[in-house]
């Protein structure tokens, strides 16, 4: 047992490797779990992001959160490696809608036995993440701290981060989101050998509301410093702004990075205080399919 336990987790760590890095920077990536969905309707519906999920996609959506969210999802992966989001978000004051948001990160892929020592350890990754945004109806904008730490065998390090989004809203309809990502490597990770790349994305969104039917559009692109540049159409639709229907697909327009292109299919029940969405994405290669769940709750 302990044996299969090693070899799943090695198969995961390579595949993340190879679908989220160069074939000539295989293993020279960290914190790649960071591109793994932490919320079900974010991860199609990138370009509109308002609420608790900012705090992961633009920290300008923060300022969106009415009083009190709480969000929680969950993804199980391959193996029994399984991933974790949890968010909480409050009016801070009130000075232009300003918002507070904490939420945690982490991936568990399991307990592994030491077979020399005849000890066990988890291993995981974690983020721990810190949000503020503000702004008015026409213009929001957020920032995000992230500190990060991992534990693999016998790597160990943490890095230090942070997301800069603005969210610019032309009209009751249309608008466009901005948003920046950095980290830097510390901790006993070889910064010259672990690249954490910078990541510049624009998204643009237009909504149309008819009777008892919604349809939202996105179209979002996003570029990873040495990495290439990604596109993202998808759509949404709700029925009595109950229900609702989302597809996108994620095209990778660098052609000899294929395992990152995909469909996302997604839907959602909106109870107004209680929101459930569901995501399916077949773009993770060799790891699979991805299944998640996320909760959302308002107070």
């Amino acid at each position: 047992m302990r044996f299969k336990k090693v070899f799943l987790l090695l198969i995961l760590i390579g595949c993340y490797s190879k679908v989220f890095s160069y074939n000539e920077d295989i293993g020279t990536r960290a914190f790649q779990f960071l591109k793994i969905p932490s919320d079900a309707r974010a991860n199609i519906m990138i370009g509109d992001i308002k609420g608790i999920e900012g705090l992961y996609y633009n920290p300008a959506g923060i300022s969106y959160i009415d009083n009190i969210e709480v969000l929680g999802s969950y993804s199980q992966l391959i193996g029994e490696a399984s991933y974790f989001t949890l968010a909480y978000g409050f009016s801070f004051f009130n000075f232009l809608n300003s918002k507070i948001a904490l939420g945690i990160n982490y991936l568990d892929y399991g307990e592994i036995k030491d077979i020399i020592n005849n000890e066990s350890e988890n291993t995981y990754d974690m983020s721990v993440n810190l949000g503020y945004g503000l702004g008015n109806q026409i213009l929001r904008a957020g920032i995000c701290f992230k500190y990060l730490y991992t534990k693999l065998f016998i790597t160990k390090g943490y890095s230090l981060g942070s997301d800069i989004g603005v969210d610019l809203n032309l009209s009751n309809f249309w608008g466009i989101n901005l948003v920046f990502k950095n980290l830097k490597i510390f901790g006993n990770i070889n910064e010259e050998s672990v690249k954490i790349p910078g990541i510049l994305r624009v998204s643009y969104f237009y909504k149309k509301y008819l009777n008892n039917f919604a349809l939202i559009s996105i179209l979002a692109f996003e570029n990873i410093q040495d990495e290439g540049s990604y596109l993202y159409p998808a759509l949404e639709i709700g029925i009595g702004y109950v229900f609702y229907l989302r597809a996108g697909y994620k095209l990778n327009l660098q052609s000899n990075f294929q395992e990152l292109r995909g469909l996302n299919l997604g839907a959602g029940v909106n109870l107004k205080l209680l929101i459930l969405d569901f995501l399916w994405c077949n773009y993770y290669g060799e790891a699979g399919n991805l299944f998640q769940i996320s909760v959302k709750l308002k107070f």
